[in-house]
């Protein structure tokens, strides 16, 4: 994967920071419908798309209200 074009911070970053980010990133196959961040439930770090589509939400009485998606390479 690279790094360096996903994740442009790295230039703000010492090598031993970027590093520690690389090796902390876990590819992860998920199911349509998993739900990977709810409410004020801890942060589980940052996602990548690399094939597929996620979707932000959030909801009211009524109904889903679409927030904004991440596409592939987000």
């Amino acid at each position: 994967m690279d790094y360096e074009f996903h994740f442009p911070i790295q230039s703000k970053l010492t090598s031993e920071e970027f590093d520690a980010l690389k090796n902390a990133a876990l590819p992860r196959n998920l199911k349509k419908g998993t739900i990977l961040q709810a409410g004020q439930n801890e942060c589980h770090g940052l996602f990548l798309v690399r094939n597929g589509q996620l979707r932000a939400y959030t909801t009211n009485s009524e109904r889903e209200i679409t927030l904004y998606r991440l596409l592939e390479d987000d």
